[in-house]
């Protein structure tokens, strides 16, 4: 693999193949990679030991009922977890893994188990020591260049960026109003200081229009690629293809590989 955009990725599956599989587990991991998706999307935390585990949100509570959350608890306490426990395919009706349980995943473990595997990784913790930790693992696992990094903290995806100026990252929120406001006062076409060059947008952001067939048209020109997150139905996928975006993150990678094998 040359790099994370050879070829350019299109099916981004969101914490795996996360509609039919529990999130961010195993199973969702590996579904998703038998299904030929292009990247798996995940997130990250610090345990409170240092280890850098895969997990979304920042208690364990929604997944597994309990209330603890990852950061103040260490590595041996989490792998003991059912990450799976509350997850039910239909409604209520069955809940699977709770006599079968699939336990937490450490990011080094991840990487090393699919070496052809693409991911998009999302620190979601605000502390200096993630940033440290995630990029000593993609250094140590030979990731660096098939994992794009990214963060809703601007500091640390930019503390990241200056430990490690051979990562990629997706723009931060801020570089991405930037970006519209020189659309939006017709000044996109002077030279731009910006080394990374993914946007990883919804269409919408409150009440402000992000994506636009225009706006990415211009993005495209200056070498940029635009990535949407989260799709899930058909209709809409269909119609961010033909806007021009280059990805779409979703739950249903399935879906979106049927999609993407018809005449759009």
């Amino acid at each position: 693999m040359k790099d994370f955009f050879t070829p350019d990725p299109v099916i981004l599956a969101h914490r795996g193949d996360s509609v039919r599989y529990p999130e961010n587990t195993m199973p969702a991991f590996q579904s998703a990679v038998e299904m030929g998706v292009d990247v798996i999307e995940t997130d990250v935390h610090l345990s409170q030991d240092g280890e850098v585990v895969i997990w979304h949100d920042d208690s364990l509570e929604r997944m597994t009922g309990d209330p603890r959350k990852i950061t103040e608890m260490n590595w041996d306490e989490i792998k003991k977890i059912n990450a799976a426990y509350q997850f039910t395919p239909d409604g209520g009706k069955s809940f699977p893994y709770r006599e079968n349980p699939v336990f937490p995943v450490l990011l080094r473990d991840l990487l090393s188990r699919f070496p052809e595997m693409r991911f998009n990784v999302d620190l979601k913790d605000d502390k200096p020591e993630l940033a440290e930790a995630h990029g000593k693992i993609l250094m140590e696992t030979g990731a660096l260049s098939r994992v794009v990094t990214a963060s809703f903290h601007p500091a640390i995806l930019k503390l990241f960026r200056r430990g490690y100026p051979g990562a990629l990252t997706s723009c931060t929120s801020g570089e991405v109003l930037k970006l519209l406001i020189l659309f939006h006062t017709r000044l996109l076409y002077l030279p731009l200081p910006y080394r990374m060059k993914v946007l990883q947008v919804p269409e919408f952001s409150g009440k402000t229009r992000i994506l636009s067939s225009e706006f990415i048209s211009v993005l495209h020109k200056r070498g940029f690629r635009i990535q949407v997150w989260t799709v899930n139905e058909k209709d809409e996928m269909v119609r961010f293809l033909q806007m021009g975006v280059d990805g779409i993150f979703t739950d249903r990678p399935a879906l979106l590989k049927e999609t993407l094998g018809k005449d759009l």
